[in-house]
């Protein structure tokens, strides 16, 4: 198994590696410092590639151009993408052009070992504090009153650690359950919550906060 980190700065580079390591102690971690060098790599490790990590800025990259040429080659890569600035547009773009998540530089150690593994589980990890300010994509939102009123307490407690992004696994080890048990309490709740994905979950429990 193979994964890619690149950006066009070797110690940013280098500071990742423990966190990947972390993810997944067995995985071959392979570095470039352009686009066009993680798409040569990926080339070359294509059967076996499983991750690659982009910097949204460097050389090559052109934003979502760089997603979506990597989504189009490899379509069962997971796809992450680094960015410094890390604004919503950025965040927003990236979703839309096939990338599986995107995380700030700024996110710290443990978070970002949290992020890669449920991009790993095959969860999409996009921050909450991006999406704040937006209005949930579905059709029907419960109001304040309304929502997890009606979810169970094991289902208040997966999705409290859901928002603090912990994969499905992260949260199974933390209650002391199976992780096929965390799935079905999620599913339980993102019909009660009236979502279908764990951001748009997230959407809703950070505008019911705020208001």
């Amino acid at each position: 198994m193979y994964f890619i980190v690149a950006d066009d700065h070797g110690m940013v580079r280098e500071a990742l590696v423990p966190f990947i390591q972390r993810v997944d102690p067995l995985a071959v971690i392979l570095q470039a410092s352009t686009f066009e060098e993680s798409l040569a790599l990926a080339t070359q490790h294509a059967d076996a590639l499983t991750l690659v990590i982009l910097d949204f800025k460097m050389p090559g990259m052109l934003g979502e151009a760089g997603v979506t040429t990597m989504r189009q080659r490899f379509p069962n890569t997971k796809i992450v993408v680094l960015s410094g600035t890390a604004s919503r547009a950025e965040a927003l773009s990236m979703l839309k052009n096939g990338a599986d998540g995107f995380i700030p530089k700024s996110l710290n150690g443990a978070s970002m070992v949290n992020a890669l593994r449920l991009v790993l589980s095959g969860e999409p990890f996009f921050p909450s504090m991006l999406f704040q300010d937006d209005e949930p994509d579905i059709a029907a939102t419960p109001t304040g009153g309304e929502v997890g009123a009606n979810l169970s307490p094991l289902e208040r407690d997966v999705i409290a650690l859901l928002v603090q992004g912990l994969s499905n696994r992260d949260i199974a080890q933390r209650l002391t359950l199976q992780e096929v048990t965390i799935k079905k309490r999620l599913s339980s709740a993102y019909r009660k919550l009236g979502v279908s994905t764990r951001l748009q979950a997230v959407q809703v429990l950070n505008m019911v906060r705020q208001g």
